[in-house]
């Protein structure tokens, strides 16, 4: 948001924005961790809060970015004057986030920046609109998840969360319209959301409590009769999972009960935030979660590089030491020094350093915006690429361990020359063979591939005696033919 004496900052909207951090880094933080195998999913109302969190944070976002929108353009609304300058300065701003967002994309695929860029986008071409079109808008992006629900699979193997040919122009187009962790449909309900109730609060503050308790009222009962339908369905056999996917309100998929309970507890917790930012502005206590609110983006760029990538190399060597306690632990230990760190930078400077790039190519003219912009795309080339690097040889070095780990193979060889020859000692190789193709399909499956992945799995188990060798390949012989006779 610009800051000026017709347009200046709304204390409530910062402190929503800095609050929405909060969860945003625990979600990611506890996403990463689970992707690595690690135990976080907590009990009872603490497992509940933490899945209740996925999806909302990110909404409010949003929502909020819709907000902005209709803060920076408000002066523009009713005087066709201003509105092709608000709408380039709209238009700057996707680009820029469109400059450093897919950079950004290649080493976190949950980013949300190079969708940012396409709400922006519709921002500029939607901002003027009467609140009426845009609640219009919302509906009808809201209802088209439904028949997106037919591709949503579509390159995913949601067993590792990996999405497949995410680099060819299919499955760019797939991820960035449909089925990505943001896809633009349905999420671009939230912003033409957020865009008409920053219009309507703009108009009338004081509507923010009446809206808001309105709100809450439309997400719980979201919940609730998406809790009802889920536990219907399980009781009529439906598998747990699809009746979740199909009925709950996941952000995956982003059915249109999702939208509903995510956009009313978005817009409740702004309303909250807006109410409480007017009562309160000023407060010391509130100024530190606005001052990170501020920074918004500053963090969101920096919690990837400072916080998910340690995170996810300790976890590597570390993957038992971690609970949902210690997850949350760890967000609140992140966040306490990134609300420091904005405290301290605000003190000094007016806006965050990425605000203040974004800023610099968007609301100037002059031709030093464009190096703001060069500059922007730079650094994150730069930090990119040394990403890139880093993994590369981190990759490189856990092949190497891997590699000196594993035992002689001729001498693993020579083992199972020994086991087949202790079997078959006193039969000929006609029995040796039709044995090999009852349970293996064929001598060389069972010699070239079966015996080739068991390398792998003694690796695991070594070091072994020539006799519990025999024991163990033996067992590991029974355990195969028992799987394939059932």
């Amino acid at each position: 948001m610009h800051e000026s004496k017709n347009n200046p900052r709304i204390e409530g909207y910062d402190l929503a924005r800095g609050l929405a951090i909060i969860g945003m880094v625990f979600v990611n933080f506890r996403v990463v961790l689970q992707l690595m195998g690690a135990d976080v999913t907590g009990t009872g109302a603490g497992s509940w809060i933490a899945n209740w969190v996925t999806g909302r944070a990110a909404a409010t976002f949003v929502l909020l970015a819709g907000l902005g929108v209709a803060l920076l353009t408000q002066q523009a609304v009713d005087d066709t004057a201003k509105r092709q300058s608000a709408k380039w300065r709209l238009l700057a701003r996707a680009f820029f986030l469109a400059v450093i967002g897919w950079p950004f994309f290649t080493v976190w695929e949950g980013d949300i920046l190079h969708y940012y860029a396409a709400f922006f986008l519709t921002g500029a071409l939607v901002f003027y609109w009467p609140i009426r079109w845009l609640l219009s808008a919302t509906g009808i992006i809201t209802l088209l998840a439904l028949p997106v629900l037919l591709v949503w699979e579509r390159h995913w193997d949601f067993s590792s969360m990996t999405y497949n040919s995410l680099w060819t122009l299919d499955g760019q187009l797939m991820n960035f319209f449909l089925n990505g962790f943001h896809p633009l449909i349905p999420w671009l309900a939230f912003l033409l959301l957020g865009l008409a109730l920053g219009r309507h609060l703009n108009r009338q503050p004081k509507d923010a409590p009446k809206l808001g308790f309105i709100a809450l009222a439309v997400a719980l009962g979201s919940e609730l009769i998406s809790t009802v339908l889920v536990q219907w369905a399980i009781q009529n056999g439906m598998d747990t999972t699809e009746a979740k996917a199909l009925l709950g309100v996941s952000p995956m998929p982003p059915l249109p009960q999702y939208i509903l309970a995510a956009g009313g507890c978005a817009v409740a917790v702004i309303c909250g935030c807006r109410w409480l930012g007017e009562k309160l502005q000023g407060n010391l206590i509130l100024r530190p979660f606005n001052h990170l609110g501020q920074m918004a983006l500053t963090v969101y760029i920096v919690h990837v590089f400072a916080g998910v990538f340690p995170l996810f190399i300790f976890t590597s060597k570390n993957p038992d030491y971690w609970t949902l306690g210690r997850c949350v632990a760890a967000t609140t230990a992140f966040c306490a020094l990134a609300t420091v760190f904005a405290t301290a930078w605000r003190h000094w400077l007016p806006q965050g350093p990425v605000e203040w790039l974004m800023r610099r190519f968007s609301d100037f003219t002059d031709r030093r915006r464009w190096l703001a912009l060069a500059t922007s795309g730079a650094l994150m080339g730069i930090i990119v690429t040394g990403m890139h690097t880093l993994e590369i040889q981190r990759v490189n070095e856990n092949i190497n361990t891997f590699s000196q780990s594993l035992p002689d193979e001729k001498e693993f060889e020579a083992r199972c020359t020994r086991w087949v020859i202790a079997k078959f000692f006193f039969s000929d190789d006609n029995v040796y063979e039709t044995w090999a193709r009852k349970h293996f399909g064929s001598k060389s499956n069972f010699e070239d591939e079966w015996l080739t992945q068991m390398y792998f799995e003694y690796a695991k188990e070594q070091p072994m005696d020539e006799t519990d060798f025999q024991d163990w390949l033996s067992a590991k012989v029974e355990e195969r033919i028992e799987v394939g006779n059932k």
